[in-house]
């Protein structure tokens, strides 16, 4: 079984909503790519990054990015792409 720490997990989550061209996106289609028995842990996470305010919640089940927290994005996107091994 793969294992993520908490970043990594919210850098997953983070880029998946980043790379779709909508302001916000469904919660499920954030945490689709990661593996099923993470999933669950990933909603939590999400539901903690609202709170948090890195992510803004809309629509019933629909999250978006805060632009005015552009900085620790940019620093969920670096812990990504070194997490897949690519550069940013």
């Amino acid at each position: 079984m793969i294992s993520l720490t908490e970043e990594q997990i919210r850098a997953i989550v983070v880029h998946n909503i980043s790379r779709k061209r909508e302001q916000y996106i469904n919660v499920h289609f954030a945490v689709k790519s990661l593996p099923p028995h993470l999933r669950n842990e990933a909603l939590r996470i999400v539901k903690a990054m609202v709170k948090d305010g890195l992510l803004f919640a809309k629509k019933g089940d629909c999250v978006g990015i805060r632009r005015e927290r552009i900085d620790e994005i940019h620093r969920l996107l670096e812990v990504y792409y070194s997490l897949k091994g690519g550069k940013v």
